[in-house]
């Protein structure tokens, strides 16, 4: 059992890691712990993370394998609700692996038994690319969309890269052909005073990618005629204002002398956009990348701000 705990506590380190190949081998190794320890649950818990790694990785012989080892497990037992995994895991794998078709049927089986059950998403599972890609695609395809959204939001589930608009981000930009802010689904009005220094932060971390943002860079931009203490202590100020205002205090990390948007919690459609041009580009013929980013192309960069140097490159 101290060799198992071992074992899982690793899975999920290399979930977390995105690792799936280890995740699949450390699950195989750890059967045979739980077999030797005689505890079922635990023997539960290693088939699904031997399942989860395997279906990710397209593995068609061992996923089936795996499922059929959590079923055998969990049939007429009181670890029945570990079905809702499985039929998770088999909507992904005729998703990403399959039959596009038959995973959508297979999608819309699988929320609606979550839904009735009240599906708990314990364990691994969670934690993993697995719900939020499915959820990004029943989102996009119109499945079981006000169960989805409520568990996004309750349960906090991660947006994957192309998680598409109408992901419920707690905070979605806009910042082609205008800038606005909706948090929490409502948009930010500002009838008083409009709080410009802390907006001109958020727009400037935009502009300049968003990610891994020198605060020199900022400082340079927004306070150029000031002493560099001074305008380090401005930004700061300002720093603690843009998050009061989004609601949010991871709503930008600070490391390092560096600045980031907190990617988990933003939707901006300038990256959206530049996520589907590339996309578009790189594959020649792709209709549906093409589509979407000139329907996320409303107009020029943040045209309130065209007069300032730092819109000019992006």
């Amino acid at each position: 059992m101290d060799a198992w705990h071992l074992d899982e506590a690793q899975v999920h380190i290399e979930i977390l890691k995105k690792n799936y190949r280890r995740v699949a081998e450390l699950g195989e190794r750890a059967i045979m712990r739980t077999v030797a320890a005689g505890m079922t649950y635990t023997e539960i818990l290693t088939a699904a993370n031997w399942a989860i790694g395997r279906t990710v990785l397209g593995e068609a012989a061992s996923h089936k394998e795996a499922l059929a080892r959590m079923q055998a497990l969990i049939s007429g037992t009181c670890f029945s609700h570990f079905e809702n995994a499985a039929h998770f895991l088999q909507a992904y794998f005729f998703l990403k692996h399959g039959d596009k078709a038959q995973g959508s049927c297979a999608l819309a089986a699988a929320l609606r038994l979550a839904r009735d059950s009240r599906y708990a998403y314990p364990q691994t599972i969670r934690f993993s690319s697995i719900v939020g890609e499915l959820f990004a695609e029943a989102l996009r395809s119109g499945i079981e969309v006000t169960y989805v959204e409520e568990t996004i939001r309750r349960i906090g589930i991660h947006a994957p890269a192309d998680a598409p608009a109408c992901w419920p981000w707690p905070l979605k930009i806009q910042a082609l052909g205008g800038f606005g802010i909706i948090c929490d689904g409502v948009r930010l009005d500002f009838s008083g005073k409009t709080p410009k220094k802390p907006l001109a932060l958020l727009k400037c971390l935009i502009a300049f990618g968003g990610l891994s943002v020198p605060e020199y860079r900022i400082t340079d931009a927004l306070w150029p005629g000031e002493d560099a203490d001074l305008a380090t202590k401005t930004l700061d100020v300002n720093l603690v204002r843009l998050k009061k205002l989004l609601g949010q205090p991871r709503a930008v990390i600070a490391s390092g002398e560096m600045l980031s948007l907190n990617a988990k919690l933003f939707w901006i459609d300038v990256w959206a956009f530049e996520r589907a041009a590339e996309q578009a580009i790189h594959d020649a013929g792709d209709d549906a990348a093409s589509h979407e980013a000139m329907n996320l192309y409303r107009g020029e960069f943040l045209p309130g701000d065209a007069g300032s140097g730092w819109t000019l490159k992006p």
